[in-house]
């Protein structure tokens, strides 16, 4: 007689679910990206291994700003109003640069808080 572990199918549930997360998550990635020509405020992501004094640096050599360090220096909330600022961001070394979205994780204790956009403006000035 086959025996199963207890947990098989819990833990078979739990990696379907993982994987499909993981999948959506890349796809609600792709989509968040700005276009190279994107100006304004936006979202800096950088990689891990590249450090937070570097990334201040490629921000600045992008022409842009920074207005807040958001999760340790891997994403930085920066502005410019010149034309072409994410594509600048990307060849800086960025991941990529995403549209501020106005989020609150709770129970942060505000770490990761991005303010709402005040009335009568929109996410991409």
């Amino acid at each position: 007689m086959i025996t199963r572990h207890p947990h098989a199918f819990a833990a078979t549930l739990f990696g379907a679910v993982l994987l499909l997360w993981g999948a959506g998550m890349a796809l609600a990635f792709g989509d968040a990206l700005l276009p190279p020509q994107a100006r304004g405020l936006m979202v800096a992501i950088y990689p891990e291994a590249q450090s937070p004094q570097e990334s201040l640096a490629a921000v600045r050599r992008a022409d842009g700003n920074v207005v807040a360090e958001l999760l340790g220096g891997r994403a930085w909330l920066v502005h410019a109003e010149n034309e072409g600022f994410a594509g600048r961001l990307k060849q800086e070394g960025a991941i990529g640069a995403l549209l501020r979205l106005p989020i609150a994780l709770p129970g942060a204790g505000g770490c990761f808080f991005l303010p709402a956009p005040e009335a009568g403006t929109t996410l991409l000035n």
